[in-house]
């Protein structure tokens, strides 16, 4: 039987277990180091039949049970499980628990195999983000946490635009990572990428995160291309009782060629749990943030003689900020057959920039997406439908329509998801997870009239075999697309030896895919991508030129693949953890948006209003000034990916613990092919990446330090190669004080990101961030 479905029954599954019986109370509290430790899962055994409850918000804890002798567990992520025999009389029992920390032997995972795994039996590469490292961190946004993960390349394009993916490129429009937020995928199909401010969600209610690195399809599907980030939050009845989370701070935009005075940022988070009686537990959470812009570059790309790229001054357009509300809401039913029905809807607001290929696009006030889901679990069984509602519209900053108009793009997007899934053990050696999925999408986009809806179907099967020191992990997935005429197949093979239980060495194979988005099939604008100036090459007495230039999708476009090989180690000694990986990813058809060869303006072919002697344009080609006459999506590749990844966490006692990692990611490596990528349309990633933190977690008082090294790399993919180029590196210095009151509900911490004020800069494209200072203040009651 799978322990969390035990864990949410509560102690009202009493029916048979105390018939006819006096009932006694076991009461006491929970505690980890003097503090009381709401969620923790308690369970009394006797005799086949289980009772368990959650401890509240001071760790206090009560079951009423019958008169007799119990086996008692308790459990709670991080920690030691605590087993013993305790005897309750008619009168009760009255008896504390103090936690100890085993922060990494009792961790669970699920995005590995869809059923809780212990980190160590994970047949993937998978990092996790604690509670207490949440609580604990310096960052302000999931960006900058997950970038502290190895082999987690993210780009902070804005106040309010992230892009994350593992073990390869991040670009303007990450699409290659799929992101779950308990277990409702937040990908948007149109696009095919997450938009991270339209999770509904304060941070105060994550319980765990959980990040897969490498390809992930074989189970998730379609878009887990790269791997996954699985976002858990906290039950209702693990957030018992109010919230309250206010944050205000400024930050630094006088970079160089500029004298911007500073710009500001606030927020905040309320969130209310509580009981309906004994059956339903509810949680409500509402939230918002708001954000000035940062800084833009200014003066010239820098340009790469070798590739031809950069030498083009950035261009001007007003920079926008972020203002992002947000409501959530969730009830849980508790069933007397020991299962469980979570209800959920809520909605998030976004407004500000977001980078595309052909430039940034301001979104609009009023731009929503709401959801609703529907989630039954009993034992390994789980049934989820969910409803993704997405509106929106947007305006582009640079780019222009023949009637000289900005362009608009109009998004709405109604998504229904429904998946089966359940898990059963054979015989003493076999493990299996299995399920299926159903996914329909129906569309209303401006820039991409010619298909309004598309289907998906996907079914899996995986068999975890364990054989003395040894396991197998052997699994497939097929998908179907309604776009896509073949059915895709998404195998995975991970074979492990474990010569202790606390040492697992692993080496797998997988493949993956992702999708053509509705955009890359059917993208449809005519628009002006520049203005030929002929003063400035020496022509006088001549008005500017607009560069017409069409945009389209392509129908064609096979799905986006990866075959990868992994072998990786995780070792864990008393409180220490150590992971290793190498991999290699071969990727093919890679889905990219660029000027196709061949497609840009000539002497024969001149741009529409074209008025100078078109031999000109040949003149202007042999200086290395080009007009692109077509953008659209190709598939192109294969590439190789290649790297290593180490890592190290260890808890030198109560008090102080440390997290460090190292990443080598090796250039990307065109292989032989048909259709190879011009060289100024492939990215880098950052060869050397590493981080190192430090924590405190006093009585009181608390503190993280941590350091993020990025080396150089060239990006690409927002408008052309005169917009492409090399990012600097930079080392990137994270600071969190903080300090608890009255039994720790009042917390206040100042937050420092980019102690060192450099000017730092994810993307050639990207603005400018330097030194932010936030002060954050969250009131328990």
């Amino acid at each position: 039987m799978h322990i969390k479905s035990k864990f949410l029954t509560g102690s009202f599954l009493l029916v048979g277990f105390c018939s006819m019986v006096q009932a006694g109370d076991f009461t006491g509290k929970i505690t980890y180091a003097g503090d009381g430790t709401p969620g923790a899962t308690l369970s009394l055994e006797q005799g086949g039949k289980s009772v368990s409850t959650i401890s509240g918000k001071g760790g206090d804890f009560q079951i009423s049970v019958a008169d007799g002798t119990y086996n008692l567990q308790i459990t709670f992520s991080g920690f030691q499980t605590i087993e013993e025999s305790v005897t309750i009389g008619a009168s009760g029992l009255a008896k504390d628990y103090s936690l100890e920390a085993d922060l990494y032997q009792q961790m669970t995972v699920v995005s590995s195999s869809r059923v809780e795994t212990r980190l160590i039996d994970s047949p993937a590469t998978i990092s996790v983000i604690t509670p207490a490292a949440i609580e604990n961190s310096a960052n302000n946004d999931f960006g900058d946490m997950l970038q502290e993960l190895p082999g987690v390349n993210v780009v902070k394009f804005s106040a309010r635009d992230i892009n994350i993916v593992t073990r390869e490129d991040s670009q303007s429009l990450a699409n290659s990572q799929l992101t779950l937020l308990d277990g409702r995928s937040i990908y948007l199909d149109f696009f095919g990428i997450v938009l991270w401010d339209f999770m509904p969600t304060n941070m105060d209610e994550i319980k765990q995160i959980e990040v897969i690195s490498g390809p992930a399809s074989a189970i998730w599907g379609a878009n887990a291309q790269t791997g996954l980030v699985n976002i858990i939050t906290k039950s209702p009845r693990e957030l018992l009782g109010t919230t309250l989370s206010m944050n205000a701070g400024s930050f630094n935009r006088d970079v160089q060629g500029s004298n911007q005075s500073a710009g500001s940022s606030y927020g905040f988070g309320l969130t209310h749990a509580g009981l309906i009686g004994d059956k339903f537990s509810y949680k409500v959470s509402v939230g918002y943030f708001n954000s000035d812009p940062w800084a833009r570059p200014t003066g010239l790309v820098p340009e790469d003689p070798v590739r031809g790229t950069g030498g083009t001054p950035y261009p001007n357009f007003e920079n926008k900020g972020a203002d992002q509300p947000k409501l959530d809401f969730r009830l849980d039913q508790d069933l007397a057959n020991g299962g469980q029905i979570v209800y959920g809807m809520g909605t998030a607001r976004t407004e500000g920039i977001i980078h595309s290929g052909i430039g940034p696009f301001d979104i609009q006030s009023g731009s929503e997406l709401s959801y609703g889901k529907l989630i039954y679990t009993k034992d390994d069984l789980s049934i989820k439908f969910f409803t993704n509602f997405l509106d929106g519209d947007s305006v582009n900053l640079l780019t222009r329509d023949l009637t000289g108009q900005p362009i608009g793009f109009g998004f709405a997007t109604d998504t229904y998801h429904l998946e089966i899934g359940h898990a059963s053990t054979i015989g003493d050696s076999h493990n299996l997870a299995y399920g299926a999925s159903v996914r329909h999408n129906d569309f209303a986009l401006t820039l991409a009239a010619g298909e309004d809806t598309r289907d998906e179907y996907g079914a899996y099967i995986q068999d975890e075999i364990t054989y003395e020191q040894f396991r197998a992990v052997l699994g497939v997935r097929f998908d179907k697309f309604s776009s896509i005429d073949d059915v895709i197949a998404s195998p995975r093979l991970s074979l492990m030896w474990q010569p202790t239980d606390r040492q697992s060495f692993r080496i797998s194979y997988n493949e993956a895919f992702r999708s053509p988005s509705l955009i890359e099939n059917f993208l449809d604008i005519t628009f002006f991508s520049a203005t030929f100036n002929p003063i400035s090459f020496g022509v006088e007495g001549y008005p500017d030129i607009p560069i017409v230039t069409r945009a389209v999708g392509n129908p064609d476009l096979k799905e986006d693949s990866v075959t990868a090989y992994e072998i990786g180690y995780t070792g864990v000694f008393d409180n220490t953890i150590i992971t290793f990986s190498a991999y290699r990813n071969d990727t093919d058809q890679n889905l990219t948006f660029l000027v196709p060869p061949g497609s840009v303006y000539t002497s024969a072919d001149p741009p529409p209003g074209w008025y100078l002697d078109p031999a000109f344009l040949d003149v202007l080609a042999g200086a290395g000034v080009e007009f692109p006459k077509t953008f659209t999506y190709l598939n192109l590749g294969p590439v190789r990916y290649e790297g290593m990844e180490f890592a190290i966490n260890h808890s030198f006692n109560k008090r102080w613990s440390t997290a460090c990692n190292y990443s080598i990611q090796k250039e990307p490596e065109l292989l032989a092919s048909s259709n190879p990528y011009p060289e100024e349309e492939l990215s880098d990633v950052p060869e050397t990446r590493y981080n190192l933190g430090i924590n405190y977690a006093g009585d009181r008082a608390f503190a993280s330090v941590n350091l993020t090294h990025n080396d150089s790399f060239f990006s690409t993919d927002v408008l052309d190669s005169r917009y492409h180029g090399s990012v600097p590196s930079y080392d990137m210095i994270n600071l969190n004080l903080g300090y608890k009151w009255l039994d720790n509900r009042v917390v206040a911490n100042l937050k420092v990101n980019n102690v060192e004020d450099t000017e730092i800069q994810q993307h050639i494209f990207a603005d400018i961030m330097k030194r932010s200072i936030v002060a954050e203040l969250k009131l328990h009651f």
